[in-house]
């Protein structure tokens, strides 16, 4: 006589019910990051509005601008840090003409951090001090300039004006005439960089890098300003030799590049703005 053994297996049913609780946790992952992605860039627009706010409540106190301010404070972290007083931040201290003339001991873009973080208008980690006349230290979130929720990336002070290299659509006469002093999202620079930091992060050799994607960037600029990357409050840009963040012919967002982290972003800190 021959023996049959019963194989048992899932019914119908039980597949079903698998596949319904698979796709609810790939809905609740893909969910999750979406969430996640909305809080960081939420995070950015605060993180920049703060420092706005900063910047206007050290100008009410001191007539001046952090950074740009004239009077050496005697000491904690701002110590050493001496602005010329033209009203401009400026990234560094010889942008705007002799630093030895006007007694700048280090840059203004650190310095306003410094400034800021000494009279208890931002609150921020312990950061390495800036350099003398040039950017002689490697920009990096965390050592050099403070944090944003946006894993690898800081801020930094700078006056934005002239024209930038060309290319990738940010050659616009917009940045010649309407000068702005910003706060910019950035992933840093490399050690021994001179100029502004638009320059640095507009040039073909890349010594700065951008923060977000093109279609973050468009997401912060819809909500705080006009959602074009040249005008406004706030406004972004990319290095030369690619046209990840902007659309050259347009200029506006390039929303085809959906990973490339190649779009600094500025946010406009001018008492009048």
């Amino acid at each position: 006589m021959k023996t049959y053994s019963k194989k048992s297996a899932f019914s119908l049913i039980e597949l079903s019910i698998v596949l319904i609780i698979i796709g609810l946790l790939i809905a609740g992952i893909t969910g999750g990051a979406s969430l996640i992605k909305s809080a960081t860039l939420r995070a950015v627009m605060t993180e920049a509005r703060n420092y706005n706010t900063a910047v206007n409540s050290f100008y009410v106190a001191y007539n001046a601008y952090p950074g740009d301010y004239t009077v050496n404070f005697a000491s904690g972290v701002a110590t050493g840090y001496i602005g010329d007083g033209d009203g401009r931040i400026e990234f560094n201290s010889a942008n705007g003409g002799t630093a030895t003339a006007t007694g700048q001991g280090k840059a203004e873009g650190f310095g306003a951090v410094a400034m800021l973080a000494y009279t208890k208008m931002i609150t921020t980690e312990t950061l390495t001090a800036g350099s003398a006349t040039s950017v002689d230290a490697a920009g990096a979130a965390g050592t050099t300039i403070p944090q944003s929720k946006v894993r690898g990336t800081g801020w930094i002070f700078d006056y934005l004006i002239g024209t930038p290299s060309a290319g990738a659509g940010i050659n616009n006469t917009s940045w010649v005439t309407e000068g702005q002093n910003a706060v910019i999202l950035t992933s840093g620079w490399t050690a021994g960089s001179s100029g502004s930091i638009l320059s640095l992060l507009t040039s073909a050799t890349s010594f700065a890098k951008g923060a977000l994607t093109a279609e973050d960037a468009k997401s912060v600029d819809l909500k705080l300003d006009d959602g074009l990357p040249l005008s406004g409050k706030v406004r972004s840009f990319g290095k030369t030799s690619t046209a990840d963040c902007i659309v050259s012919a347009s200029s506006t967002y390039n929303e085809t590049v959906v990973k490339t982290t190649d779009c600094a972003l500025t946010y406009a800190i001018d008492v009048t703005s």
